[in-house]
């Protein structure tokens, strides 16, 4: 179908050409040696363009345009000028097409080369942020998860408890680990209202007119950028919510100085963490999810679950379970674990069980932690208790009620 149209074109523009020469020269109009030769220009250029067709359209229309005119043939010497530039612009047709399909095979070979490029650069990316997601939650930030903890079970034990120092020390960490220059804290209130808790020598308040932008994207977003709100010369980079499972932000942080080499979502990520961290030791109270097993074990749960749910965050749960050993006997060997297992995570007795909650920490961590349990009873203990032992993980989901489904299956 194309041919055929491509052919109807050449045909028409042939007898446009042959009409407009016979209406400007008339009889001279068929004859070779009108100069410039219009109809052999316009015969070449066609060639050129579509090689075959225009060949033999441009004689043959050439020839029945002639005869109809003059009642005879069309000069030899005529069709041999046609035929000879025919042949040498069909040539260079030939050449000119091997060399776009060259092109269009090279085009081809590098489009293909570099969508795989960007296919292994965008599995690099990934692959990084990953690596570094997992090094910051092994390294950097379980120390200082860890130090935050250590300073809150100082704190406890107090009469006079001060409080300022734990922000003292939140300001410390995100200056010195994140770069944040500026910044203020807001909780809520009992009436429901924020209000400003702390913030750096240097912060400026915001504007009234963009917290009512600020404060309604907080339920539906787990860090607010400057870009989402539009705010980028207004003196605010970002917002980082700490919600409860509910959704609603009990608590926020306000940045509104940071380097630029820092700025990035994954270093937010890691400050929404340190915050909700913070937010639980300070003001955290608990929706008792499990009440058997105590408010405190209960608070340390519901941030897992609310850091499985806000930054996909995995963490896990090992119940370890005796099985036919007396109870002094049992409690001994608690205590051991207990003391090779990380301050960061939560620990409970409860009945016949011992349950472990590793923060931070996805399925295969928590099977090297049960790996390394297993080695230390066969390293320290004469009597082989292992067989003794029943382990069995459970990942926080995001869904308490789920959670508390897999855990109460365990009998």
């Amino acid at each position: 179908m194309n041919k055929l149209v491509l052919s109807f074109e050449i045909a028409a523009l042939y007898f446009l050409t042959l009409a407009l020469l016979h209406l400007l020269f008339g009889k001279e109009a068929f004859f070779m040696n009108i100069q410039p030769n219009i109809y052999l220009a316009v015969y070449i250029t066609l060639i050129l363009y579509s090689g075959t067709l225009a060949v033999a359209l441009g004689i043959v229309e050439y020839s029945v345009a002639y005869f109809a005119f003059y009642k005879t043939p069309p000069e030899l010497e005529d069709i041999y000028t046609l035929i000879v530039f025919g042949s040498l612009s069909f040539l260079f047709y030939l050449l000119n097409n091997k060399n776009v399909t060259l092109l269009k095979e090279t085009n081809s070979y590098l489009q293909e080369k570099l969508d795989e490029i960007l296919k292994n650069f965008y599995l690099l990316k990934v692959a990084y942020e990953q690596t570094f997601k997992r090094y910051m939650m092994n390294m950097s930030i379980r120390e200082i998860l860890e130090e935050l903890k250590r300073k809150y079970m100082e704190m406890s034990q107090k009469e006079n408890k001060d409080i300022n120092a734990l922000y003292k020390m939140l300001e410390s960490v995100l200056f010195n680990e994140f770069e944040v220059r500026s910044f203020a804290i807001y909780a809520k209130n009992r009436r429901g209202h924020y209000e400003r808790i702390f913030c750096t020598e240097n912060y400026g308040e915001l504007p009234n007119s963009i917290w009512q932008d600020i404060i309604q994207k907080l339920r539906f977003n787990s860090i607010i950028k400057a870009a989402d709100i539009n705010l980028e010369t207004a003196g605010f980079l970002a917002c980082i919510p700490v919600v409860d499972k509910d959704g609603d932000a009990k608590m926020f942080l306000t940045i509104q100085q940071m380097e630029f080499r820092s700025y990035n979502l994954e270093n937010l990520q890691l400050i929404g963490i340190v915050l909700s961290y913070f937010y639980r030791y300070v003001y955290g109270h608990s929706n008792l999810i499990i009440p058997e097993f105590g408010e405190e074990f209960n608070k340390d749960l519901e941030l897992c679950i609310n850091l499985k749910k806000k930054y996909d965050i995995n963490s896990t749960m090992v119940i370890i379970r005796c099985i036919d050993l007396p109870n002094d006997f049992s409690k001994e060997l608690y205590s051991y674990i207990q003391k090779y297992t990380r301050s960061l995570d939560a620990i409970f007795i409860y009945r016949d069980r011992m349950v472990v909650l590793l923060s931070l920490t996805d399925i295969n961590q928590a099977q090297s932690y049960i790996e390394k349990i297993k080695n230390l009873l066969k390293k320290d203990w004469t009597i082989n208790v292992e067989k003794n032992l029943d382990f069995k993980m459970v990942p926080i989901t995001a869904d308490a009620e789920k959670l508390r489904g897999l855990i109460e299956s365990y009998e």
